[in-house]
């Protein structure tokens, strides 16, 4: 048995494994003044909505759209294809983006049918059952199964028409200037481990780094409760207990985007005991990844966007009583980060005259990172 007695804070992004709510990213989240509903002229409101709350994890997930019809007269509505104005313009109906905590989207769908027409009646509600979509709760990048979080659901329409008028000029977003629709994905293990122990399992990393430095990445145990606990994680079949793995260039096109390949990769196969003390974190792996590709051995490329998860698996012990067993690696964080382009080379003119910049022109030597896809 090797226990790791190692605890080092954790780094500026973090996120827990278990049933919470969503942090504000950036600060505080300004107070927008939302109408009583979207389409007031009309009575009308649209929302995205999905079937449950909260899921257990690997089950399908049904999303789709509600009409509701606060007016005296009923409403006929179209929903038809339009064309998106985005990098990768599609044609489609609906288009279903799945968000996580941090911004980060995990899944796009874009559904594409005949137009749609519904009659909505006065003072009532009706789901568009045509246009609902079921996730099957795997994230577009990987191509496997999503971990576990709060996520959120956002949803926009082709060419939204009410009684044979169009709405806005072209792509209608629904609920746009509100918080998007919430729902929790849930492993029994960590739910368990979170309502009856306070334990959460953790992972950190920055979303940039400088080229050629290390990039840190951690994973550890927390204790929410009021006492000290003693956290165990046994290994089963040949699945590590804690892994960290790396994956990219991340590259969008062509749409849907192809699986980056893996260029790191850390882990630990042996058993994790660990006495984590109240309100405390307890890093169990520091992994500091020298931007090397693990099986070639060379620097990755700079300026580009790259993926790390974190995994817990095995059977899982408090106190030295069995709460349960997560069969398979179980993602409990997931970042897209960026590193840096080199600082740009500047030649100098050694006959008095000013420094110029080589030929082609190059990049600052700390661009801010692209936004989240």
């Amino acid at each position: 048995m090797i226990t790791f007695m190692k605890r080092l804070p954790f780094l500026l992004i973090i996120v827990s494994a278990g049933c919470r709510g969503p942090e504000p990213i950036g600060g505080p989240v300004p107070i927008v003044e939302l109408p009583t509903i979207e389409l007031p002229k009309y009575g009308l409101d649209l929302s995205v909505t999905t079937d449950k709350k909260v899921y257990q994890i690997g089950e399908p997930i049904t999303i789709g759209i509600k009409v509701k019809n606060l007016d005296r007269k009923p409403h006929n509505l179209s929903f038809a294809v339009g064309l998106d104005a985005k990098p990768f313009p599609v044609s489609y109906v609906v288009g279903y983006g799945i968000i996580d905590e941090l911004r980060q989207v995990h899944q796009v769908h874009e559904l594409t049918s005949d137009p749609v027409v519904v009659t909505v009646p006065p003072n009532a509600e009706v789901q568009v059952e045509s246009l609902n979509w079921v996730w099957k709760q795997e994230d577009h990048l990987l191509k496997e199964q999503i971990g576990v979080g709060t996520f959120f659901v956002s949803a926009d329409i082709g060419r939204l028409e009410v009684g044979g008028q169009l709405i806005g000029e072209g792509i209608f977003y629904i609920d746009l200037y509100a918080p998007p629709y919430l729902f929790s994905i849930i492993h029994p293990v960590t739910d368990l481990l979170v309502k009856q122990h306070g334990i959460l399992f953790r992972g950190g990393a920055l979303p940039y780094v400088e080229p050629g430095k290390p990039c840190r990445m951690l994973a550890g145990i927390e204790n929410r409760s009021p006492e000290p606990r003693r956290v165990s994680l046994k290994p089963i079949n040949d699945y590590p207990t804690v892994r960290i793995r790396v994956f990219g260039p991340v590259k969008m096109k062509p749409y849907p985007p192809p699986r980056p390949r893996q260029v790191a990769l850390m882990e630990i196969k042996e058993t994790i005991s660990v006495k984590v003390n109240p309100n405390r974190i307890y890093t169990i792996l520091d992994f500091e990844w020298d931007q090397r590709d693990w099986e070639t051995k060379e620097m990755v490329s700079f300026g580009e966007r790259y993926l790390m998860v974190i995994e817990f698996c095995g059977i899982v012990e408090v106190n030295d009583q069995t709460i349960g067993v997560i069969e398979s690696p179980l993602k409990v964080f997931r970042l897209k980060f960026y590193i840096g382009k080199p600082p740009e080379q500047v030649h100098i003119d050694l006959t008095g005259g000013s420094p110029s910049p080589p030929p082609s022109s190059g990049s600052p030597s700390k661009p801010p990172p692209p936004p989240n896809w």
